[in-house]
């Protein structure tokens, strides 16, 4: 998907996926991979404030695990800084999922 790229990039547009890749002793494989950042996926009136987002993290978690539920069986969920969302915890949560994830520290990270 093309999305809009900062100012002080020296590029026009790029292509935004999320992948669920697997991880193990020797490996480092991509199990699964879906679009993000197209308007056409999510309502953008859902986001409030300046900062224009066009999906749902806890969506594409979702989405991602249906994909790779039917092939593989993950032991912990590595997701990185931009997943640090309470949907995205919850998407893991009610899959029973065990997950590690850096949060951003802020006024609204509670432990």
């Amino acid at each position: 998907m093309g999305v809009r790229i900062p100012d002080h990039k020296q590029y026009d547009w790029c292509h935004k996926f999320a992948t669920a890749t697997l991880v193990g002793d020797g490996v480092h494989m991509v199990a699964g991979m879906i679009p993000v950042g197209n308007a056409e996926r999510t309502n953008n009136q859902a986001y409030p404030g300046d900062h224009e987002q066009s999906f749902v993290h806890g969506d594409v978690v979702r989405e991602l695990l249906s994909i790779v539920s039917g092939h593989l069986t993950p032991r912990c969920i590595y997701a990185d800084r931009a997943f640090a969302t309470a949907d995205t915890i919850r998407a893991f949560e009610s899959n029973n999922l065990r997950y590690l994830m850096p949060a951003p520290r802020n006024k609204r990270t509670k432990r």
